[in-house]
């Protein structure tokens, strides 16, 4: 299973000795991130069941609270003494699943009044990787599904901006074909600058980038 580890300040070491397990099998990526009023959340993409084998398992949310007992915890507005896994000072419950196929690669993003969450999915089915989106003002953001991509065995996916930030991207990296590039318009991420895209939005929206067989993608500069 995959586990979360509390930083030490004092020490300033991780404390390996009582690490709080996910409840969750066939996790291939992980991203962490903090709601509005300071909730902690961690969505996990799955790449397969492990007993099954089958890639249409979900990805899951989880949300971080107080442990209350060695079986209940505390989540503020989300169901106090939920039921839960604790260690390390830390509980843990089940938040969401979000419906992904063999899911490789997972990345969060805060652009505007929009939370987003993206999959990379490593699977051959036309549109498989993913966009969901939330709303950014809430200390409980429920994801629904904004997009589906067109790639073919992704790998890898990370959002950035460029521009001070004026400019919002997502790229995509592939197995085969090209790593995928894609602009925010302030509604959704678009392949191709049209009439219906502002200038500034989209700019460098529509392009790939030449190279195969990516396994993964870090933003440089």
């Amino acid at each position: 299973s995959s586990r979360v580890m509390r930083w030490d300040a004092t020490s300033e070491r991780l404390d390996t000795a009582s690490p709080l397990a996910l409840p969750v099998s066939g996790a291939s990526s992980v991203v962490a991130f903090t709601a509005v009023g300071g909730g902690g959340f961690v969505a996990v993409s799955v790449l397969r069941d492990l007993e099954t084998s089958a890639v249409d398992s979900p990805s899951v949310i989880f949300k971080l609270g107080v442990p209350f007992n060695a079986t209940h915890g505390d989540f503020a507005d989300f169901g106090i003494r939920r039921a839960a896994s604790s260690g390390g000072g830390l509980a843990v419950t089940s938040y969401q699943t979000l419906p992904t196929r063999a899911a490789h690669d997972v990345a969060h993003a805060v652009f505007g009044d929009r939370r987003f969450l993206a999959f990379a999915c490593l699977d051959t089915v036309p549109h498989s990787s993913q966009i969901f989106a939330a709303d950014a003002t809430s200390a409980s953001p429920l994801f629904t599904l904004l997009q589906e991509l067109p790639t073919d065995r992704a790998t890898s996916v990370r959002f950035f901006t460029h521009f001070g930030g004026s400019s919002s991207y997502l790229v995509v990296g592939q197995r085969s074909g090209t790593a995928l590039l894609l602009a925010y318009n302030s509604s959704l991420f678009v392949a191709a600058v049209d009439r219906g895209v502002a200038a500034a939005a989209s700019a460098g929206g529509g392009q790939v980038l030449p190279m195969s067989g990516t396994e993964a993608l870090s933003r440089v500069g």
